[in-house]
């Protein structure tokens, strides 16, 4: 790597013969900033996509990223478009300025649309962390939990609570609820209709 500044032209005063009055863009080489963008830009998205296809980790407890193959491919131009991108702006020939941008903004667009997704539930997270932490809420994850807060587990066969079973939790209470208070706005929409 040299120590010079990069030059960076649209492809329009690539040309020999081109009449165009555009100035190069200076970039200068990145060290470090390669090396960043190569861990960030394309490792961690990786891993993160490799994560989640053999675990499915987000597709059984939130929503599926990448419900279909066109979805899978879609994410995995993320780490290519970057990797592509770093190389040729690491090369002193790159004369490419107008595609490289087309190619970053595409990937930093899937990416940003990814974490529109999950911005909601990134957010639910820290809010129920912070909450079990201050009230002393007890979370019931493992046999094991259950064990150390006393209580038997729904799981397992052999301890069936039946006191349990006839209690609705707050959120079919309010589908209910929901449910309930649509078939009545129809209905009196119905009957001020006649």
């Amino acid at each position: 790597m040299t120590s010079e500044p990069l030059l960076l032209e649209p492809t329009a005063t690539a040309e020999p013969h081109s009449t165009s009055e555009h100035s190069p863009v200076e970039v200068s080489p990145s060290g470090g900033k390669f090396t960043f963008w190569m861990i960030c830009g394309v490792l961690l998205p990786l891993i993160t996509i490799g994560v989640e296809l053999a675990t499915r980790m987000s597709a059984q407890s939130w929503v599926d990223p990448m419900p279909t193959t066109a979805h899978v491919v879609l994410a995995l131009l993320v780490p290519l478009i970057n990797f592509v991108v770093a190389i040729r702006l690491e090369d002193a020939r790159t004369r490419e300025s107008k595609r490289l941008a087309v190619a970053a903004g595409f990937s930093t667009g899937i990416s940003a649309l990814y974490a529109l997704i999950y911005l909601p539930f990134a957010s639910v997270s820290l809010i129920l962390s912070v909450i079990t932490e201050a009230t002393g809420a007890v979370v019931l994850e493992t046999a094991q939990d259950y064990e150390r807060a006393g209580l038997k587990d729904p799981d397992d066969p052999g301890k069936e609570d039946k006191a349990m079973e006839g209690t609705p939790e707050p959120a079919t209470w309010l589908t209910m609820g929901a449910g309930l208070a649509i078939l009545f706005a129809a209905r009196r929409k119905l009957q001020r209709a006649r």
